[in-house]
């Protein structure tokens, strides 16, 4: 493992000073070492082990009603939301991991990580149109599916053009960036919030899952506790792990919300 001068500079991470990889490991290196104490071997595990809990707490809606069977088009919503959040959650985890197999494919890592997270929130729209189920439902259907997805769209290109350009403020860019489909999802919310929540764990969770998605970004674009201490957490503890866990948490905090309006 190497430190930060003796790898790209593309590599390297503010603050994060050991534990590089150099950008040309094999495939088999790279799986490797997820189990060696490198920078992004924390990365990988927040998201890798997360798929398993999500899987097992999606996996108890069809404990409850057992008269309709796991492909009824009732659960079509719920099974695109759970493809977009393994998809995101899958994907990141394999970015960190094999993102030093060159620069190049460090790059078509992180753009495919991008165009997954877009992928959830546009996921994340069906479960909430077709649970949520606002009154206003012929507005929705003209606008809001089809908004969710162009929004995802264009945060997918920006986000990647970070890798390329605004690079001293890419993390703001991004977290800012991906802001905007938050809040164009989560429209149904804001007006059953507007109109009186009839569930109030709906209201609870959603809170929950803003509160999760704000401290994530704060992780995010702060870059603490490493930027007060440099070196100190290159391995473990570092924000991009605590930025992974609390949108994994914030996630969670979506899917109870979801459960509770099925």
């Amino acid at each position: 493992l190497l430190l930060y001068n003796q790898v790209p500079v593309r590599v390297t991470e503010s603050f994060i000073l050991s534990g590089y990889r150099f950008p040309d490991y094999s495939f088999a290196e790279c799986l490797l070492s997820a189990f060696q104490p490198t920078n992004e071997t924390g990365n990988f595990w927040t998201h890798f082990l997360a798929v398993f809990v999500f899987a097992f707490s999606f996996l108890e809606v069809f404990l409850w009603d057992r008269s309709l069977a796991l492909t009824d088009p009732f659960y079509y919503p719920f099974w695109s939301y759970f493809i977009g959040v393994c998809g995101l959650l899958l994907v990141s985890s394999m970015a960190h991991l094999l993102n030093s197999m060159s620069l190049l494919i460090r790059e078509l890592c992180f753009f495919i990580d991008y165009g997954t997270i877009s992928s959830y929130t546009v996921g994340s729209s069906l479960a909430y149109f077709y649970y949520i189920n606002p009154r206003v439902r012929w507005l929705f259907e003209a606008l809001y599916v089809p908004a969710a997805c162009v929004i995802a769209l264009v945060c997918t290109l920006a986000c990647c053009n970070t890798r390329q350009q605004w690079r001293r403020h890419r993390y703001v860019i991004r977290t800012a960036v991906f802001l905007l489909p938050f809040l164009v999802v989560s429209v149904p919310i804001f007006y059953q919030l507007y109109v009186g929540v009839k569930n109030s764990s709906t209201a609870l969770f959603f809170f929950r899952h803003c509160f999760w998605l704000v401290v994530s970004g704060a992780f995010n674009i702060s870059k603490i506790p490493e930027r007060f201490s440099p070196g100190k957490f290159d391995i473990w503890g570092h924000s991009h792990q605590w930025f992974h866990f609390c949108t994994f948490m914030s996630i969670l905090d979506e899917l109870h919300m979801i459960k509770a309006e099925i």
